[in-house]
């Protein structure tokens, strides 16, 4: 099983680097078809959406957008609008 990446000690629950993983594609692709997201990880459509579903109660946040913030919000993504910006 992957392992938690991280620290146990903080306030919020650890995301696996699959989960992760997850997240970043939903960051970088929100646009993008989730069967296309999950093929990109090699990985089932199903058990992509598992991982979205584990990551949604892990963090007590439903809906991709509101996923996506509050991970960013966490410094575990970087906000991709500041990236366009410049």
């Amino acid at each position: 099983m992957a392992r938690a990446i991280f620290e146990q000690g903080s306030h919020e629950p650890d995301l696996t680097v699959r989960e992760m993983q997850v997240m970043r594609v939903l960051h970088e692709s929100t646009k993008v078809n989730r069967k296309l997201l999950a093929q990109r990880l090699g990985m089932s459509y199903h058990t992509f959406n598992v991982h979205v579903r584990n990551i949604s109660e892990k963090l007590e946040v439903f809906g991709v957008t509101a996923l996506v913030r509050r991970c960013v919000e966490l410094g575990w993504l970087e906000d991709s609008a500041l990236l366009v910006r410049g």
